[in-house]
């Protein structure tokens, strides 16, 4: 109790007896002793409960109570906003786990260097002139891909695709939508990859196969890619899965013109060992050469194409071992039709495999007119007019982790054959006047560094 109440309760206690006894001499007949003793008794009880109540309102009292309720409710209010903060987080959690469940995403990168031979143009890689100087960017590849659950049975898929070759522009290559029809069938409809050959779902994805790059004269095509749909079939017999493919769909850009494509793909594996069997059919239409066809300086632009593939593999973690055949016929038109080959022996030591190819490419006489004009309507270098040629490489893979291998590899073509102007050209290279009469060869030597995330 402070001061001021003290002294407050002082002189209300000193006053309160003479205002007492004045009041109860009005009220009580003089003498009467049991009327004076009642009152009296009366303005004690009041004068305690007075006391009482001044200690209980004391202002240091009052405030320290109403402080108390404040805590008290300041603590309360925070365990309610704990519990609020508490049950938002956990809900952003099972949003973020859901959303994780529902997405994924990875990527592939190759990065290097190469050295060629003088005075050669890469056809196959957007006309690239390689010289004699190193190139950082032949060899560049970054791709990301990213998938995502649209419900139980359906997914989305993206994948772009930064090549040093074409200055790094970013391209989608794959963006389609996949839909469980059954527990063993899927429909996918939007653009997606031609199964041409035995690595094409992964033919830019280095760290998948041995090679630097896959043989260059085997795996050649102006049109990777197609808009269109198919069905995959899964099923099993006995220990061998298998795998059918039937697709329908088309490609066109400034060169090529497919209109309508047809095909079917089988890919089986029993253990170590697997298939690949692919057969495309179209009609496709060089679209330079329309304004010739329309002047007859040529029959046709256009042509029925087939195609032909079978690839097998062996890989048992120790010895790899991988042979493909594939076969371009174009019916008529202007289109050269080829023939090409390759085989691949591999083996592992620890975190070495060092691996040898031996590759044949060659057009057949069908459609092989050297007087064509397509080596000059500006055409990619691989419908150019040629016979072919043969090539080796010499290869070693060192796996830094399991994610990350370092690559080495010699390369040598020869048996070019000279084209009318004096140059020589398979349609994947084309040497200039210098080096045709040097020799009818080149070499490359590439280093690089592929990687998957």
């Amino acid at each position: 109790m402070d001061m001021l109440t003290r002294w407050t309760s002082i002189c209300l206690l000193v006053a309160m007896p003479s205002v007492a006894l004045s009041q109860m001499d009005k009220e009580c007949i003089k003498g009467d002793t049991e009327c004076l003793n009642k009152k009296l008794s009366e303005m004690q009880n009041k004068l305690i409960k007075l006391e009482d109540q001044l200690k209980h309102a004391s202002p240091a009292a009052a405030n320290k109570d109403t402080l108390k309720e404040r805590v008290v409710k300041l603590e309360q209010n925070q365990k309610k906003s704990d519990k609020k903060i508490s049950r938002s987080v956990t809900g952003l959690n099972n949003k973020f786990e859901k959303l994780q469940d529902r997405v994924r995403f990875n990527g592939f990168l190759t990065a290097g260097v190469i050295k060629g031979t003088d005075d050669v143009a890469w056809g196959a890689l957007e006309q690239t002139d390689l010289g004699d100087d190193f190139s950082f960017k032949t060899e560049s590849v970054l791709g990301l891909q990213s998938s995502y659950k649209l419900s139980d049975a359906a997914e989305a898929t993206i994948q772009l695709v930064s090549r040093g070759v074409k200055d790094f522009s970013v391209e989608a290559d794959w963006v389609y939508v996949k839909d469980k029809l059954l527990d063993s069938l899927d429909l996918r409809v939007g653009r997606m990859r031609l199964p041409f050959y035995l690595f094409s779902e992964t033919m830019e994805v280095g760290f998948a196969y041995p090679w630097v790059t896959p043989p260059y004269e085997f795996y050649r095509t102006d049109f990777p890619n197609y808009e269109g749909m198919d069905l995959l079939y899964k099923f099993n017999t006995g220990n061998v899965s298998h795998l059918l493919q039937v697709l329908y769909g088309g490609f066109k850009d400034e060169f090529v013109d497919t209109g309508a494509l047809g095909g079917l793909n089988y890919t089986g594996s029993l253990g170590s060992w697997s298939l690949k069997a692919t057969y495309i059919e179209g009609v496709a239409v060089i679209v330079p050469l329309e304004a010739l066809e329309a002047s007859g300086a040529i029959p046709s632009a256009s042509g029925l194409v087939m195609f032909e593939d079978i690839g097998l593999q062996y890989d048992d973690g120790q010895w790899m071992a991988i042979a493909e055949w594939t076969a371009f016929d174009a019916n008529e038109g202007p289109i050269p039709t080829y023939e090409s080959f390759y085989l691949t022996l591999g083996r592992q030591y620890n975190k070495w495999m060092p691996n040898i190819s031996l590759i044949r490419y060659y057009t057949t006489e069908k459609n092989n007119d050297p007087s064509a004009p397509l080596a000059i309507t500006g055409l990619p270098g691989n419908i150019t007019p040629f016979e072919g040629n043969s090539a080796v490489i010499l290869g070693v893979r060192y796996s830094l982790s399991s994610t990350v291998a370092l690559k080495v590899e010699a390369y040598r073509a020869f048996d070019f054959t000279e084209a009318p102007d004096g140059t020589i050209s398979n349609g994947i290279y084309t040497f200039g006047q210098s080096a045709a009469e040097d020799a009818g060869h080149l070499g490359f030597i590439t280093i690089v560094l592929d990687a998957v995330f």
